[in-house]
Formats: structure tokens, sequence, C-alpha cells
């Protein structure tokens, strides 16, 4: 190869070179343009983010304040709500207070018609025992006229008897046609309001209390031959307790109405029908329950109910060799302490009488 090629070579690559440095420039430029832009755009992004951080910490700030005002309303909400409950309490209380004041205008009210119904009643009572002073006052001016003295006594008697069950309901403002006789009652119960009765003794035993009057033969009995009354059992503990009809002994009020030689009809609370020591089975009877017992005054039949409903104890009727219905009375026998019971005479019964 001779020198002139060389030569050529030489300049050959050097131009290759030179072309190769400016390429490489021209890289350098475009690598610096990208770091510029790639700087540009971290700046950018970093403003950005700035930017979100700061709503961000806004946003924060503003959940925070509107969760301090949602406590405090609702600390605000239970503040009223307590004061509407203390505003229902004290209107319910106002309300009771005003209830009671009713109530007692209403007592009042009755206790005022009770008194003059007794006012009335012992004027008439006046006037009744001045007749029998005046009768007496006769007596004296006819000893000597025995059929008059006779006759005058005879109406003597009818007064005073007359009188006598007049005081007894004056005592019992709110007795009905009938009530308990304190003077065939034991001594262990207490009579309330002459239709309640509560045995305080803790003493065992039945012990007994008859009404005042017998069985009626007339029609002044609730329904037309029908005689009836009811009880509701207030206050029972596990013994059972007793009522019905049965005569009025006094060996009957300290002991079991329900032995063989006694004519008694009974309905227990253990649930079983009694005619004299004879049982049979029938619904058991508890703390408030109505019960009731009549007997028909033309067949002599014996009927029990429970809650306003006919109980059927069979064929069962008093005695026929009994001279007089008017031998038997209503009665209830207690055997546990605190036994409370109210009887019912003649108001208006859970049973209804026209059913039978």
């Amino acid at each position: 190869m001779g020198m002139m090629e060389r030569m050529h070579k030489l300049e050959e690559q050097m131009a290759q070179k030179s072309d190769q440095s400016e390429q490489i420039v021209t890289l350098q430029k475009k690598v610096d343009k990208l770091e510029e832009k790639m700087a540009r755009n971290s700046d950018w992004k970093s403003d950005q983010i700035m930017t979100l951080q700061s709503k961000v910490d806004k946003l924060e700030t503003e959940r925070r304040q509107k969760e301090i005002v949602i406590n405090s309303l609702s600390s605000k909400i239970e503040e009223l709500e307590n004061k509407v409950d203390q505003m229902e309490v004290s209107m319910i209380s106002a309300s009771e207070v005003a209830q009671g004041k009713s109530d007692a205008e209403e007592e009042n009210r009755k206790m005022k018609v009770i008194q003059m119904e007794m006012m009335e009643r012992m004027a008439k009572l006046e006037e009744e025992l001045n007749k029998i002073r005046k009768m007496k006052e006769q007596m004296a001016q006819n000893s000597d006229q025995p059929e008059q003295m006779v006759t005058l006594q005879e109406e003597i008697d009818k007064l005073e008897t007359e009188r006598r069950q007049k005081v007894e309901l004056n005592a019992c403002p709110n007795a009905q046609k009938n009530y308990w006789d304190n003077s065939f009652c034991n001594d262990e119960l207490k009579i309330i309001d002459c239709l309640t009765v509560h045995r305080e003794s803790k003493r065992p035993g039945d012990r007994t209390v008859y009404a005042k009057h017998p069985i009626l033969l007339n029609n002044d009995s609730p329904a037309n031959g029908i005689f009836y009354f009811e009880i509701t059992v207030i206050k029972k503990r596990d013994r059972c307790l007793f009522f019905g009809f049965a005569t009025k002994q006094r060996r009957f009020i300290s002991g079991p109405l329900t032995s063989k030689n006694d004519e008694s009809y009974a309905y227990s609370s253990n649930g079983k029908f009694w005619v004299n020591s004879m049982s049979g089975n029938a619904r058991p009877f508890d703390e408030t329950d109505v019960v009731g017992c009549g007997v028909n005054l033309a067949t002599r039949q014996i009927f029990f109910t429970k809650n306003g409903k006919r109980m059927d104890p069979g064929d069962l009727y008093i005695s026929p060799t009994t001279s007089s219905l008017n031998c038997y009375f209503p009665f209830v026998s207690l055997l546990n302490c605190d036994d409370k019971i109210e009887a019912n005479f003649g108001d208006e019964f859970k049973f209804n009488l026209t059913n039978l």
C-alpha cells in the first residue's frame, strides 16, 4: 500500500471519529435536556404533592372541628333528653297528685253522702225510740189490762228488733242485704267494713264467721227464687279455705264444719265440694279468684261458681228433712294467718244469675 492510500484511510477514520464525537455531543445535549425536563417534572410533582398534602391537612382539620361540634351537639341532645325525662316525671307526679286530689274529693263526697244517710237513719231511729217510750208509758198506765199489755209488748219487741237491725246497718254503711256477724265470728278473725274478713292469728285450725242473715225464703234475693253470694280471695297461703252454707252453731266457730254430723255444704280452695264429711272433685281456686255459692229456693238445689262460670257439684240438695232453709247461713272458714276475703251479698255479681 502506498503512502497516499494510508493517508486517505487515516482521513476517513478521522472523519468517522469526528462524526461519532458529534453524535456523542448531540446525545449529551439530549441527555442534558432530558435531565432538565425531569428536574422540572420533579419540581412540579413535588408542588402537586405539597398542594395535595395541604388539602388533606385542611380536610383533617375540618373533620376534627366537625367532630368537636357533633360531640357538643350530642351532649346538648343528651341534656335535653334528660330534661324531657324530668319534665315527664314531673308531669306524671303532677298528674298523680291531681288524681290523688280527685280521688280524695270523691272519697270526701262519698263520706258526706254516707254521713247524711246515717243522720237520716239516726233520726228515724230516734222516732222509733220515742214510739217505744210512749208504748212503755202506755203499758205502765194499762198495767191492769193484761191483753193490752201483751199486745203492746209484742209491738215493742218488734220495734226493738227493727231498731237493732238498723243500728247494725248504720254501723255497716257499706253493707248490702247481708254482712258478716260479729257475734258469730271467731276472735282470731277481723271483720273490716262488715264484708271483708282477715285472719291475723298464727295458731292452726279452722276459724269461721257466719253471715248475719240466713238463706232468704222470699223474693228479696238478687234473682227471683235464688239466694246467692260471692267471695273474692284477696290473700291465701298454702292451706285451703272453705265457704258455703251451714247451720249456725257456735261450736263451728273454732273448728271444722265438715264432720259427719254437721249440716254443711262447702267448696274448698283445694278443689273439693263438701257435703258434711263427704267430698267430691272440683276446680281449685286461689288469690284474685271470685267464687260463689247459691241455692234454688224452690228445689233446694245448691250450686257453686268460679269466676263467673257455674261449677257442677252433681245432684247436691239441702236435706229435705231440714225444717226450714232459714237454718242455713253463708259462712267462710280461714285456715292460714293473713288469709283475707271480701264478700258480696248483693252487688253486681261476677256470675249472671239469669244464666241458671
